[in-house]
């Protein structure tokens, strides 16, 4: 070991060329590689020219690990600067026995030869694609993985104070406004009395006291409707009460307490717990930090009211739907008996055809148009003789198709009983006799529509939660002595409009209301009488 000064600066001389390198040939071109802006600075260039006797005055020399342009640093990726240089708690020396590392006061020698040997296989392990692709690799995964850390945490920052169901209190509110819409869905529109496995009516009615079932069944429906509707308010305005003083406390007497007023209409729900303007207008005055903090909560509780005013119109709509498919059901014929129905029909229209077919020709031989055929008289003379047969079969045919018509044939297919009951008047008074119903179609469709548009006035008694005078100090906020400041919500859901914008419910009203389209045996029991003349 050479003494010197440490202020001076050792001087490398130009690298000389060696035929007989320590490397082996196929380790040449790694050196090669490592480009040196200053080829002094090149440590394998101090070796050569020490061992090759050019530079016998120096010992060794200071080396410090090379940043490169991605932040790398490897102990074999060194440089040789001078004393000033380098970092007291970190460097290097490299001397003809080896390099020894110094790092916070502590020395590390390693044999030149064993240095050598892990430099060329470091070399060889740079050269895989794994290792010259780790860094960059590791890198990328530390940044997406910080990434997507830190969007996770975003996310579940907004979904707990946006998503109404982790609140315990907006989620048991939310169970009870589900549960009770579930009750409301199983009621009925109408009034019909039927069979309980078929679904199909037990029952005919006349016009008038159909619609006065009805009527009934639209005083109880209302009836039920109105206690759902006060009973959703009190639940939906009390949990809004409960999340807005969960979020801002307010000091009250022990005998006003929220949980004095607590009853069991849920579970943690209030069953007669008004909402006040506590904290709203009320009390001390409140900073403008804490008013935007508590009208933003204001909204969040505006949006939970329209969300339950959602699931009560998608309930009600839902309601509209069955019962109004309900009666299309009853009017509608079971594919069975439409079936027969139309095929006695084409039956018997196939008969008259032929009727008529024979009484023209009849006609043209009478009048000499056309000669009669001798087959032709023979059928005549057999048809005669076959009249009286011909005639009792017709008498069957006709009280076997009664006995169908009135639901008195027993067949393994349900039969299906007329829902209304309609005369078949027979008027003598006027010049010509004429047939006519009662009720006639118009008052017959008069009354089907406003049976059925009395579904919707039923509904639609119910009524909006963000329009009810309860939810008016979260969506119409109060604070300090300022006026309210009404969010913007609109008038809520408009459950007629959409139940009569629906293509479905429009296509029902027409199948229903529409008597002329389907057949005489979906609708009414036909009885025919004749009108007496007035004396």
């Amino acid at each position: 070991m050479c003494i010197r000064d440490r202020s001076m600066r050792p001087v490398v001389p130009p690298v000389p060329v060696i035929s007989d390198s320590p490397l082996p040939p196929e380790d040449h071109g790694e050196h090669d590689t490592m480009e040196y802006e200053n080829p002094s600075h090149n440590p394998f260039a101090f070796i050569q020219a020490v061992k090759s006797g050019s530079a016998d005055f120096l010992e060794f020399v200071y080396l410090r690990p090379r940043v490169m342009g991605k932040g790398e640093r490897s102990p074999y990726n060194l440089e040789v600067t001078p004393s000033s240089a380098v970092e007291r708690d970190d460097f290097y020396t490299l001397g003809l026995s080896g390099v020894t590392h110094f790092c916070n006061g502590k020395a590390e020698f390693t044999p030149l030869e064993r240095w050598q040997r892990e430099f060329r296989l470091y070399a060889r392990l740079k050269k895989i694609g794994f290792f010259q692709k780790y860094r960059r690799w590791k890198s990328y995964f530390c940044w997406r993985k910080q990434v997507c850390t830190n969007k996770m945490r975003a996310a579940s920052s907004q979904l707990s104070d946006k998503l109404f169901f982790l609140s315990p209190i907006l989620r048991s509110a939310l169970l009870v406004t589900r549960r009770l819409c579930q009750e409301i869905e199983h009621n009925e529109l109408h009034r019909v009395q039927t069979d309980p496995d078929t679904k199909l009516p037990t029952q005919t009615y006349t016009l008038d006291a159909f619609i006065e079932e009805q009527m009934e069944q639209k005083r109880e429906v209302q009836e039920s409707l109105g206690l759902f509707s006060d009973q959703l308010v009190v639940i939906v305005s009390g949990a809004c009460e409960q999340e807005l003083d969960k979020k801002f406390p307010i000091e009250t007497k022990p005998d006003e307490t929220m949980g004095s007023k607590l009853t069991s209409l849920g579970p943690g729900m209030s069953g007669s717990m008004m909402p006040t303007s506590q904290g709203m207008g009320g009390g001390a005055k409140m900073s403008y930090t804490e008013i935007s903090t508590k009208r933003a909560e204001c909204r969040k509780l505006t949006n939970f009211i329209r969300l339950c005013d959602y699931l009560v119109g998608d309930t009600l709509r839902e309601l509209a739907y069955k019962s109004t498919k309900d009666v299309l059901q009853f009017v509608t014929p079971v594919p069975a008996d439409q079936a027969r129905i139309q095929k006695e029909i084409a039956a018997y229209q196939a008969e008259q055809a032929v009727i008529a077919a024979k009484q023209e020709r009849q006609r043209m031989i009478q009048a000499g148009e056309l000669e009669p055929d001798e087959d032709e008289e023979e059928e005549e003379e057999q048809e005669d003789g076959l009249e009286p047969a011909e005639d009792e079969q017709a008498s069957v045919d006709k009280d076997t198709r009664k006995k169908t018509l009135s639901g008195k044939e027993d067949d393994k297919e349900p039969s299906h009983v007329p829902l209304f009951v309609s005369e078949l008047i027979l008027d003598t008074d006027a010049h010509d006799a004429r047939l006519h119903f009662v009720p006639d179609k118009k008052k017959f469709s008069d009354a089907v529509n406003s049976i059925l548009n009395s579904f919707l006035d039923t509904v639609g008694c119910v009524g909006n939660l963000v329009q009810r005078h309860e939810c008016r100090p979260f969506t119409a906020p109060q604070f300090n002595d300022r006026p309210e400041e009404p969010f913007d919500i609109g008038e809520g859901v408009d459950i007629r409009m959409l139940i009569q914008e629906d293509t479905v419910y429009e296509l029902s009203l027409i199948h229903i209301s529409e008597p002329t389209r389907l057949l005489s045996i979906s609708y009414a029991v036909f009885c025919l009488k004749k009108k007496k003349k007035k004396k």
